[in-house]
């Protein structure tokens, strides 16, 4: 459905890589670290973020830390 599942942990530069979006000047390292930051609360899985014509989906959660994000792009025919 041209959904990919990252780790909560990856670097966030990778969404430039697999997604063309630009990441520059955001002061989080990782995709967990950044959905954490912007929502301003450890989230519920399902909870959804949308950033850089993405959408972030918190999939799973383990203790304080975002373990499994679902992003979709927005802008080729992902909803929105």
């Amino acid at each position: 459905d041209g959904s990919w599942q990252l780790d909560g942990g990856t670097p966030l530069d990778l969404l430039h890589e697999l997604f063309g979006v630009t990441v520059e000047g955001e002061p989080y390292e990782t995709l967990g670290g950044f959905i954490f930051g912007r929502l301003g609360h450890l989230p519920e899985p399902g909870e959804r973020l949308e950033a850089f014509d993405l959408r972030l989906t918190v999939r799973r959660v383990e203790g304080r830390r975002i373990k499994s994000v679902v992003v979709q792009e927005l802008t080729a025919g992902g909803g929105g």
